[in-house]
């Protein structure tokens, strides 16, 4: 699991999405909070999210291609258990993961008073987290709710697209 996650996090390049949310919402969190173990265990989560339940609504299409950079393949590998128990034990990290964003989230308040944070600061590490929210409910909302993952009847050839051209069309 853990070499599935660092090499799934680097390919899927998840985490520049929440340094052009800090910088589209122009804040900038003091380097203390940013590098707080609090924030820093939050951003992770949030590009792990993003990624596990890609890798969740992508399972056929990728298992299609020969793809085998994905959660559920990884869990069927790893335990030796059948698609259905692969996809509640996927299911269980990522509510695992959600809880503990949201633990981390509940410690901010006392992190940030330990820093002696200035109320503009705490506005930015408040601005912060809800970048990462709004990142982890955007994308959950774009997959469950994008034309890529509809059609689980058509496969893909192993030399083509990652999505059919036609699912596209309106």
């Amino acid at each position: 699991m853990e070499q599935y996650l660092q090499v799934r996090r680097g390919i899927a390049a998840t985490a520049l999405p929440l340094s052009l949310g800090e910088r589209a919402a122009q804040i900038a969190v003091s380097p203390a909070a940013f590098h707080s173990p609090q924030l820093r265990i939050m951003r992770e989560i949030a590009v792990d999210l993003t990624l596990m339940c890609n890798d969740v609504y992508s399972l056929e299409k990728e298992e299609a291609r020969g793809d085998m950079d994905n959660l559920v393949l990884v869990i069927e590998h790893e335990r030796n258990c059948s698609r259905e128990e692969a996809l509640t034990a996927a299911r269980h990290e990522v509510s695992r993961r959600c809880a503990r964003f949201q633990q981390r989230a509940r410690e901010v308040p006392a992190m940030c008073a330990q820093l002696r944070l200035e109320p503009s600061q705490l506005a930015a590490v408040d601005a912060y987290i809800g970048v990462m929210t709004a990142w982890v409910a955007g994308y959950h909302a774009w997959e469950t709710e994008t034309l890529r993952y509809v059609s689980a009847t058509k496969s893909l050839p192993s030399s083509g697209p990652g999505y059919f051209e036609d699912l596209l069309q309106p």
